[in-house]
């Protein structure tokens, strides 16, 4: 189904999920089951969408000074979607409790903790199959604070799972923001955001296993949106065929 008949689909489910019962005994049980099936309709349509969205998808990461600049004119002006690369890192470790990452040693029990967050993430973006995160020796260290859990977590989730896990978790926010948005476009492009430049390299290789529409965007600090605009003529150019 295309983009904008998916759009539609959507839009119709919406209405009809969100009516009430009534108060008219002799219809309200029918009413509350057309809204009932109007929702499980949507669930499949999201997928639907988000299926779509993987198919069009194409991964920017700007690096440089100018790519907090670059961002927000890509999103205000043409029309992409920023994603944080670290978003499904940051959030396997937001509910973590601060007592045991503030001047704490990271160990073997502090890395289950944050692998059971991350199934509760990997299970909302539809990650089903996953490799097991082994603990490691070289991960021992005293934590300071957020930052620094954030790090070694970075490091041990991308050795046993790998980083494409945020190719995941883009194309489920970029959805979201999609079906939000409306987006019918022919090709979906998703900023990838962090300044972290050893994800970036890795994001590079292996959000291969998702598409081969990746760009890795240098940029300056005086970035323009000339400047901007002629990046995406030549992304447009190289493009991988989206049929």
């Amino acid at each position: 189904m295309e983009f904008k008949d998916l759009l539609q689909a959507v839009r119709t489910a919406k209405i009809a999920a969100a009516q009430d019962g009534g108060t008219d005994p002799r219809t309200r049980n029918v009413r509350l089951g057309i809204a009932r099936r109007a929702q499980e309709d949507l669930l499949g349509l999201f997928n639907d969408y988000k299926n779509e969205v993987r198919r069009r998808i194409v991964f920017i990461l700007p690096t440089g000074a100018g790519a907090a600049k670059f961002t927000e004119l890509s999103t205000k002006e043409f029309g992409c979607f920023a994603i944080d690369a670290e978003g499904i890192y940051k959030d396997s470790i937001k509910n973590v409790n601060p007592v045991l990452f503030n001047n704490s040693p990271f160990n073997p029990s502090l890395l289950d903790t944050t692998v059971n967050y991350f199934q509760d993430v990997a299970e909302e973006i539809g990650l089903i199959s996953y490799p097991m995160v082994i603990y490691k020796n070289s991960y021992a260290r005293t934590l300071k604070n957020q930052q620094e859990l954030l790090d070694v977590v970075k490091e041990a989730f991308n050795a046993d799972i790998g980083s494409e896990i945020v190719g995941h978790y883009a194309i489920h926010k970029a959805a979201n923001q999609g079906i939000e948005e409306e987006f019918a476009g022919k090709i979906m492009p998703v900023i990838l955001t962090t300044d972290d430049l050893k994800l970036i390299e890795s994001l590079e290789e292996n959000l291969k296993v998702i598409t081969h529409n990746i760009f890795v965007v240098d940029t300056n600090e005086d970035v323009s949106e000339k400047d901007i605009e002629k990046t995406f003529v030549k992304i447009k150019k190289t493009i991988k065929s989206i049929q």
